[in-house]
């Protein structure tokens, strides 16, 4: 194995050392290629500037890097030379550009105040000493791993079974009613569609108004002679189901006869004629039930001799419900047919076979069924059917009678000629005898009137495959067909259910039940799993039952598995498909999209396949997985995986347990000592003296002690603690009792069995946390909130404070982050703080056991200005001056402070800026250092997309800079890394406007070109659609998995009042006399501009947070003008004076009549939009307008800590509005935020969500437990423009 070594010297190091260096590491290395060669970069002293040690070789003085082997040849052209300039001292062309800034000096200053941070004041030091003093675990035996799998799988089973015991005995009644039927029959029909609204209640679970007492039907128009319906009869087993199990959904019962009886009772449709409603919600879970074997059918539309654009549209809707009632295991195909056959222009098994029924498939061939356009040449229907059944003898499960055919012809039956029904008959004869298994052929006649009896006798003839009457011989017993006569859709979901009766259905004569995969439902917005059973009487089948579970409730177990050590928990079914995986997004809070993933896509590791094979083989097992890979280093390293599994007894469903490196720790013995200075979260409900109740900014807290808060993973049964009631003071009581029993006696109130001893561990902060704000230390007044969390769902928070109970710490950013870099200190970028403190960054840092497992993340909230006041203090005051830029940013590229964050002239929220936005010429340059960063890209299956996001190397020790390289910059920018953090600290100095270009949509987060990625082309993040096979349903993108979804929604309970309530920590911002004293101390602003967000304040001073925002006088901040319980205050006096409101009312009268204007205007137009008040028209000239505005003042432009500096932290539009709440897509690889269009809103309201980077704290819980749809606000009399491409100046 060959590899490339690039050795820098420095200072006054012998080269001789060097080469001798480098041979003690090479051979080390080449004689074990497993073990990853460890090069001294960094200096891991805790608090001082990592200065050199006696025993430690100082990153300064050397680099190894290692290449791989197919980039030798770049090295031997001397390209390896381009992906490194090293700045080696501050001299000459450098010193000039550096103008005093030492940026390798002050990224180890950073580096030490950063470690510094987390070690003292965020307490790691503290905690990780509890977790050093306990005893070293030892590795769990297979038998363990066998164990914990196999009460997963039997959790399932158990709760499985009682669903199944339900429908069981739903089933026993309706058989019973039916043999009653016979005697007594049972046909009355009460319609859905006509209930009174006054029975029905909105239910959140059923997502839409429903009458809980009640059953009603869909049935046809025209019922079938003594058609049974159990209806009313059964609604007693239902209700008793569900009060049962009040996880269930749906209940239903689908009689044969087409007569769909569904509980609770709703609406289906608004309006209260019955006759014209369709539904089609369950029509493929009952052709799965009744006929489970792989149906081929092969759908072909008439579309020639002109069709009227009636008759095309019925034949387009019947052709789109028969594709919506096919299953993923069956197969189709589509055809049109007029002169000449039309196929479906793509892959061959559109063409010239049948390809599987998959959503993508369907998606694809219904766009076809849309696409037929009517021709004007007659229809040529010998040579239509002709390449149907051609298209048949293709299949090879139909050549040994294994296999059922149905082809559906949809026509008006226009015939060429009087022989051509000879014709056709002579053509199916001939091809059922070459197809060994039965051909049934049935047809929709779509016709408006039929004008004679020829066309029906035709389609009649070819259905019924009556070939005696054309004296045709066929020694074969065939299936007769069906024919309906259609003139509208109505009806089509009964006519499509009785098309796919004729199939033999005696396969259906078992009585197990029928799982389905998860799909999404139309009306109660969930995804759910039907479960089904057939229904006889004896062996004449009356009809199926079935209920909907809630998926969320069926993979609890798996969805809050507790990922210790790494390991972590996927459920498939006996197919291969997903239902859930750690990367999924929770299905309670983003529900994804019903697309089903196949294991071995997911699980994207080379050798899986064979393991995959042996997950549907075998009922349980385990195997390691052994591959090798790149490591970010250069490394060829060896990861391995133990997988164990267990299938779930009786049940279509395997639970598996991935144990990445194959480390399986048992967790350490805990203390057995009670939790210390702890309360419930729910301190609003606290009736103890000792809990002193206060406000900090937006909510109640207490600075009395920290909070406990259990968050859904803590508990046995996560699905119930989230659905169910809120706690009451009892329960609270009961949740301390036992974590504070020592005697171990208190009965367990429902949590997992480590809570226990989590609780206990990390309580033992608490004390530190106090202690240090009584000390009133340097950077508590920059702080919001410090907590610690572990991979069991136990959160501990000081201040302490109530959170929503939908809160999961494990799946927030600054602790997915904290786990990509374990031991480093990680930066959050900057997002909203949902509690009411302002734009602020989250420290987070991983607690580990004595065997190197990660047993807790701890974090701290602190301001944003905090961030530019260390930058600042860091690298000198040239970093205020206008023609240099100084910046921190994390791994991924978004940046963490930069002036434009605290700049009061600069529009759109801070959170989520990428250097691809910010500074798009160093970005386009550092894109050659593919040492130092490159652009990777990952699969989402929550979101069926393609992330592309940025990755830098944090464990690259040498200055990155264009100083001293070929060629003229007038911007030049020196970057490196902070050690021990996943952060970059860059300066840029720019003396000449230089404009650079990245390619970033405006309008959303899609990529302009997904057809390709070069690697030094200069784009935002963004996603593409994640690209499958139709025909094989394999993944075409082959990338690897992104990780878990980072959650944005639910955050502190912001529902009550407290303005009645004292400050937890008064600050006094009105004493703070300059900027320095003022910035990003909490809850403070610098307040430098008048209300208009232009002019400078004759005198900038220092006030609450509530009064300025972001700088501006008076502005609306995302809370509102006045969030719940927030009180008004500050220093201006309460003036009057007659001029202004004679003024306000002149203006008032103006505007209000140039509105009116408008809108008639716009009335008479036609050009009223519903969605927005106003539209107006000279929209593109106003923002143009805008932009020919000429900057604000350069001497103004930077953040000056001197006294007399007139610039604050902040600055926001006064109508800015946050986003709706909800996950984001973009899993920390986002684009920027569309910042400069979503500060358009009307009244500001209250914070909805935060950026991807959120911590601890990001949105406030919704009214409902459901997440709510993405939203557009937009200001009044406002558009939004579109641009597909922008260009940045660099700055």
């Amino acid at each position: 194995m060959l590899y490339i070594f690039k050795l820098s010297l420095k200072g006054t190091m012998m080269q001789c050392t060097c080469v001798n260096l480098l041979l003690v590491i090479l051979p080390f290395y080449l004689a074990a290629a497993d073990q990853p060669v460890s090069v001294p970069y960094e200096d891991d002293a805790g608090y001082d500037d990592l200065n050199d040690g006696n025993n430690k070789i100082h990153p300064d003085n050397y680099v190894v890097s290692f290449t791989k082997p197919e980039n030798v040849s770049e090295a031997s052209n001397g390209a390896l030379d381009n992906f490194l300039v090293s700045l080696k001292e501050a001299k000459g062309p450098a010193a000039d550009f550096l103008q005093g800034i030492d940026i390798r000096t002050g990224a180890k200053r950073l580096s030490s105040h950063f470690v510094n941070l987390a070690m003292v004041d965020m307490g790691v030091k503290n905690l990780q000493s509890v977790y050093d003093q306990l005893p070293a675990a030892s590795p769990e035996p297979t038998a363990a791993d066998i164990q914990e799998v196999k009460r997963l799988a039997s959790h399932i089973q158990a709760k499985l079974h009682r669903y199944v015991g339900a429908l069981w005995r739903t089933r026993g009644v309706i058989e019973e009613m039916f043999w009653k039927h016979l005697h007594d029959p049972m046909t009355t029909v009460t319609p859905c569609c006509s209930l009174d609204d006054r029975d029905l209640k909105y239910s959140l679970k059923f997502g839409s108004p429903v009458n809980l007492n009640a059953t009603c039907d869909i049935a046809p128009s025209v019922l079938e002679p003594f058609a049974f319906n159990p209806g009313r009869n059964v609604t007693d087993a239902f209700i008793a189901n569900l009060q049962s199990h009040p996880s269930i959904k749906w209940q239903y019962f689908i009689s044969k006869d087409g007569i769909h009886s569904e509980y609770p009772a709703h609406k289906f449709a608004s309006q209260h004629d019955c006759s014209g409603y369709d539904d089609t919600r369950h029509q493929q879970v009952y052709l799965s039930t009744v006929h489970p074997a792989a149906k081929h059918v092969v759908i072909l539309i008439d579309v020639g001799g002109r069709p009227s654009g009636h008759q095309l549209a019925v034949a387009r809707a019947a052709a789109r419900r028969l594709l919506h009632a096919l299953g993923h295991t069956d197969r189709v195909a589509v055809l049109a047919v007029s002169d000449r056959v039309q196929r479906p222009a793509t892959r061959a098994c559109f063409k010239h076979g049948l390809s599987s029924a998959t959503g993508d498939a369907k998606h694809f061939l219904a766009g076809f069924i849309d696409g037929c356009r009517p021709a004007s040449a007659p229809t040529n229907h010998t040579l239509g059917l002709e390449a149907a059944f051609e298209l048949l003898t293709r299949v090879p499960s139909l050549r040994d009678r294994s296999g059922q055919a149905l082809v559906v012809y949809i026509s008006r039956g226009v015939l060429g000629s009087l022989f051509e029904p000879q014709q056709v008959m002579k053509v199916m004869a001939a091809y059922q005898r070459a197809i060994n298994a039965s051909v049934i052929v049935s047809a929709f006649g779509v016709a408006s009137d039929w004008q004679s009896n020829l066309e029906r006798d035709f389609l009649e003839h070819i259905t019924r495959q009556d070939f005696s009457r054309y004296n045709i011989s066929l020694q074969k017993r065939l299936t007769p067909g069906k024919l309906f006569v259609i003139n509208s859709t109505d009806q089509l979901t009964f006519q499509v259910g009785k098309i796919f009766d004729v199939l033999n259905s005696s396969i259906a004569s078992g009585k197990l039940p029928n799982f389905s995969l998860p799909y999404w439902d139309l009306v109660s917005k969930d995804l759910v799993v039907s479960v089904t059973q057939p229904c006889y009487h004896v062996d004449y089948f009356i009809g199926i039952l079935g209920m909907d579970l809630h998926l969320p409730d069926l993979v609890e177990d798996i969805t809050y598995f507790s990922q210790t050590g790494g390991r972590y928990a996927f459920i498939i079914d006996d197919h291969g498909y997903t239902l859930m995986h750690p990367s999924f997004a929770r299905p309670l809070v983003k529900p994804r999209d019903a697309f089903h993933s196949d294991i071995g896509s997911v699980e994207h590791r080379p050798g899986f396949a064979a393991v995959r094979r042996r997950l549907l083989a075998a009922s349980s097992g385990s195997e390691v997985l052994r591959y090798r890979l790149w490591d970010q280093r250069g490394f060829n390293v060896t990861v391995r995986v133990l997988y164990t599994w267990q299938r779930v007894q009786d049940f279509p469903y395997t639970v598996c347990i991935a144990y990445p490196d194959e480390r399986r720790e048992r967790p350490p013995a805990a203390p057995s000592s009670p939790p210390l200075d702890l309360v419930y979260h729910r301190i609003d409900l606290s009736r103890s003296h000792k809990v002193a109740l206060c406000r900090q900014f937006r909510h109640v807290a207490t600075m009395s002690s920290a909070s406990l808060f259990l968050s859904a993973t803590a508990f046995l049964s996560p699905y119930d603690h989230l659905t169910g009631f809120e706690p009451s003071y009892r329960v609270v009581q009961g949740y301390m009792a036992y974590l504070s029993d020592s005697t171990r006696l208190i009965t367990n109130p429902g949590l997992k069995r480590a809570v226990r001893d989590d609780v206990a561990m990390t309580s033992r902060v608490t004390a530190h946390w106090r202690r240090r704000l009584m000390e009133a230390a340097t950077t508590s007044r920059y702080t919001v909130r410090t907590f610690v969390a572990t991979s069991r769902g136990v959160l501990v928070v000081y201040p302490g404070l109530p959170l929503d109970t939908w809160y999961e710490p494990t799946r927030r950013s600054w602790y997915l982050r904290a786990l990509e870099h374990p031991g480093r200190v990680v930066l959050s970028s900057p997002y909203l703080d949902a509690g009411g403190a302002g734009y602020i960054v989250t420290l987070s840092q991983t607690i580990s056991t004595a065997g190197g497992t990660v047993a807790a993340v701890m974090g701290m909230d602190m301001t944003i200005g905090y961030f530019y006041q260390l930058l600042v203090s860091v690298l000198g005051g040239r970093c205020q001056t206008p023609e240099v830029t100084c910046f921190l940013l994390d791994d991924r590229g978004y940046m963490i402070s930069h002036p434009e964050h605290v700049s009061p002239w600069r529009e759109g929220p801070v959170e989520q800026q990428h250097v691809s936005s910010k500074e798009p010429l160093l970005a386009n340059h550092i894109l050659s250092q593919q040492q130092f960063v490159s652009k990777k890209q990952c699969n989402s299956y929550t979101d069926n997309t393609v992330q592309r996001y940025y990755q830098f190397n944090t464990s690259m020790p040498d200055v990155v800079t264009n100083v001293g390289a070929v060629g003229d910059y007038c911007k030049q920018y020196q970057i490196v890394a902070v050690p021990g953090t996943n952060v970059f600290v860059g300066v840029v100095n720019q003396t000449c406007d230089n404009p650079a270009f990245c390619a970033c949509s405006r309008d959303d987060r899609g990529c302009l070109n997904c057809e390709r990625m070069e690697a030094w082309e200069c784009e935002c993040p963004c996603e593409c659609r994640l690209r499958t096979d139709l025909c094989t349903e394999e993944v075409l993108d082959q990338h690897d998995t992104c990780g878990a979804v980072p959650e944005t929604v639910y955050g502190p309970r912001v529902d009550r009042d407290v303005s009645h309530l004292a400050d937890c920590v008064p600050v006094t911002c009105q004493t703070r006399q300059n900027a320095s004293e003022c910035v990003g101390v909490l809850g403070c602003e610098w307040c430098q501009l008048e209300a208009d967000g232009r002019t400078p304040l004759s005198r900038p001073f220092c006030t609450d947070m509530e009064r300025c925002f972001r700088g501006v006088l008076g502005a609306a901040s995302p809370y509102g003008d006045r969030g719940p319980g927030v009180r008004a205050g500050g220093i201006l006096p309460a003036t009057s004076s007659p001029v202004g409101p004679v003024a306000g009312g002149i203006i008032g009268a103006f505007v209000s009549l140039a509105l009116a204007v408008l809108c008639y205007r716009h009335r008479a137009a036609g050009r009223y939009r519903q969605a927005v008040p106003l539209a107006l028209e000279e929209e593109e000239d106003e923002v143009a307008e805008l932009e020919l505005e000429p900057p604000p003042p350069a001497a103004v432009n930077r953040l000056a800590l001197a006294p007399a500096a007139a610039v604050s932290p902040y600055r926001l539009n006064p109508g800015y509005r946050r986003p709706a709440a909800g996950t984001e897509s973009d899993h920390g690889y986002s684009t920027m935020t569309p910042h400069d269009d979503s500060e358009a809103a009307g009244e500001p309201d209250p914070v909805r969500a935060a950026s991807p980077a959120s911590s601890m704290l990001s949105s406030p819980p919704p009214s409902a437990p459901v997440p709510l749809p993405d939203q557009t606000a937009l200001r009044p009399h406002q558009i939004r423009a579109e641009a597909l491409v922008h260009a940045v100046d660099a700055v």
